[in-house]
C-alpha cells in the first residue's frame, strides 16, 4: 500500500487524536482508504465535526463536492420516525411523564430522610437514657439519694 499524501497523513493523525468524537472511525476508514467519496460521505453525516474543515478542505482540494447534509425529513426517517408531529407530542408526555415520576421520587426520598431523622434521634435518646440507667446501676452517677442503712450491733433506740 503506498504512503498516503501529506494532508491525507494529518487528517488521519487529526481523526486519530480525536477518535472518541463521533464521527471519527468513519471519518478515519474513508480517508485510510483514500476514496474521496466515502470521505464525502462521512462528511455530510458529521458536518459538525472537529476535523470538518480540515475535510472539506482536504474534498475540495480533490475537485470532491460533499453532498449537502441529510434533511431533516431523511434523519427522521432513518430513525424510524414518520410523523415529526406526532413523535414530538409523544416524547413531550413521555417526558412529563417522566417529570412528575421524577417528583413523586424526591417527596417519597424527603420524607424518608425525616423518618430516618427522626428514628436516629429516638435512638440517641434511648442510648443516652440507657447510658445513664447503667451509670446509676453501677454507682458511678447517683441518682437517688440512698437512705442511711443502720450500723450492724449498734443498739436500736427505743
Amino acid at each position: 500500500m503506498a504512503e498516503p499524501a501529506d494532508d491525507t497523513a494529518a487528517l488521519l493523525e487529526r481523526c486519530d487524536r480525536l477518535r472518541d468524537a463521533p464521527g471519527s472511525v468513519e471519518l478515519y476508514d474513508a480517508l485510510a482508504d483514500g476514496d474521496a467519496e466515502a470521505v464525502g460521505h462521512a462528511y455530510s453525516r458529521w458536518p459538525r465535526h472537529a476535523a470538518a474543515p480540515q475535510v472539506l478542505a482536504w474534498l475540495r482540494a480533490r475537485g470532491v463536492e460533499p453532498p449537502p447534509p441529510p434533511s431533516v425529513a431523511e434523519v427522521a426517517a432513518e430513525h424510524g420516525i414518520d410523523d415529526l408531529a406526532g413523535h414530538l407530542r409523544a416524547e413531550a408526555e413521555r417526558m412529563g411523564r417522566l417529570r412528575e415520576n421524577l417528583e413523586r421520587t424526591l417527596q417519597r426520598a424527603e420524607r424518608a430522610e425525616s423518618v430516618a431523622s427522626a428514628y436516629a434521634a429516638v435512638v440517641l435518646l434511648l442510648a443516652a437514657v440507657a447510658a445513664l440507667g447503667w451509670a446509676a446501676a453501677l454507682g458511678v452517677v447517683p441518682i437517688f439519694e440512698a437512705a442511711p442503712r443502720p450500723e450492724v450491733g449498734a443498739p436500736e433506740a427505743p
